[in-house]
């Protein structure tokens, strides 16, 4: 095996069998003294020692490059499987999005209508627990200056007195006025 020495700035290269293990006490560091080969080798060995390194360099640097190659090569197959499940879920996005549009507006019309018909069943509720009875197509001024005697006496015409209740009390009668229609819808007047 070769070893290189550093004399002041300059290399030399000489052969490691021919070291000595000497120890000289210069600031009290031991130290390894080479000497030179008192037969020099020919040239061509060099040569072929250099070429051996230089071979056993380009070796390893082929595999680093193999190596790096096969993790760039998995490297691609994972941005390929990456980019593929990227374009499936913009699909699946694509595919979802007008029919989120469509269910934002079924929900808010289904609101208004839960809410239209919430108001409605209070309005029921407060009639039914009042136990007012509207009694519709009666005549406008048939019940005439006392509306509490007409109701008993109508309802006595038409239903049977055996179907009433011997608690029936007639409280109060009234005419309601008619709803309102919401605004834009036209009015039916008949003559």
């Amino acid at each position: 095996m070769w070893r290189t020495k550093k004399a002041h700035t300059t290399f030399h290269l000489v052969d490691s069998s021919t070291c000595q293990d000497t120890t000289k006490r210069h600031n009290n560091s031991p130290s390894v003294d080479c000497i030179p080969p008192t037969n020099p080798s020919p040239p061509e060995d060099k040569l072929d020692l250099i070429l051996r390194e230089i071979h056993d360099l380009r070796t390893a640097i082929e595999h680093r490059i193999d190596t790096i190659a096969t993790d760039l090569s998995i490297l691609r197959d994972d941005y390929r499987k990456l980019a593929d499940r990227v374009l499936a879920a913009e699909g699946t996005l694509a595919d979802v999005a007008p029919q989120h549009t469509w269910n934002t507006k079924a929900i808010l019309d289904l609101q208004w209508h839960i809410q239209k018909l919430h108001n409605h069943a209070e309005d029921v509720e407060s009639r039914t627990w009042r136990n007012n009875i509207r009694i519709m197509g009666l005549p406008e001024g048939e019940e005439g200056i006392n509306p509490i005697q007409f109701i008993k006496k109508w309802f006595q015409m038409a239903v049977a007195p055996q179907d009433l209740s011997t608690v029936f009390v007639v409280e109060r009668a009234h005419r309601v006025p008619p709803c309102c229609l919401p605004s834009g819808v036209p009015w039916w007047i008949g003559y």
